[in-house]
């Protein structure tokens, strides 16, 4: 079953983390088969090296969606939806 872009069930990333009544469909979040190709690229969270620390907060696609909302929408960092995870959260995201 497809995520986005209208997705009402309970089980996608979105829902699990963030206990949300639906999924942020905007035109710029990514589609499964963009975030199958996506996933792989990214490194493994810190936690998972043998280093030590937290888990991630956030789902790393819904971090993404909130970058590429940003870059396909040209706004500023502050006009971040609160559909997404914290503006902070994602911008260090985006430096790393």
């Amino acid at each position: 079953m497809p995520v986005l872009p209208t997705c009402l069930c309970s089980s996608c990333p979105a829902h699990v983390a963030t206990a949300r009544l639906a999924c942020p469909a905007y035109p710029s979040s990514c589609t499964d088969e963009q975030w199958a190709l996506l996933e792989p690229l990214l490194p493994p969270p810190g936690n998972t090296a043998g280093k030590g620390g937290r888990s991630e907060k956030h789902p790393r696609r819904l971090v993404l969606d909130a970058l590429f909302y940003v870059v396909r929408g040209g706004i500023a960092w502050r006009a971040l939806p609160k559909d997404f995870p914290p503006r902070p959260t994602v911008y260090d995201f985006f430096l790393k």
